[in-house]
């Protein structure tokens, strides 16, 4: 399910699949891969997550 990840300085991150996001082992930096792009972030600038659109029921039962 597609989201978005607000951040402290305005931008927008959207993220198109939960398993494009790698992270590091203290969970301070998350990693979005994306085609032939990645963004690094520090989680401190995260000030929201927006999911965009309405789950199924096959994502919901997990």
């Amino acid at each position: 399910m597609p989201f978005e990840l607000h951040l402290d300085n305005g931008r927008v991150v959207p993220v198109k699949q939960h398993d494009s996001l790698l992270f590091n082992e203290s969970r301070t930096m998350v990693l979005i891969v994306e085609q032939d792009s990645f963004h690094h972030i520090p989680l401190i600038h995260v000030t929201d997550l927006v999911v965009l659109g309405r789950p199924s029921g096959e994502q919901l039962a997990g």
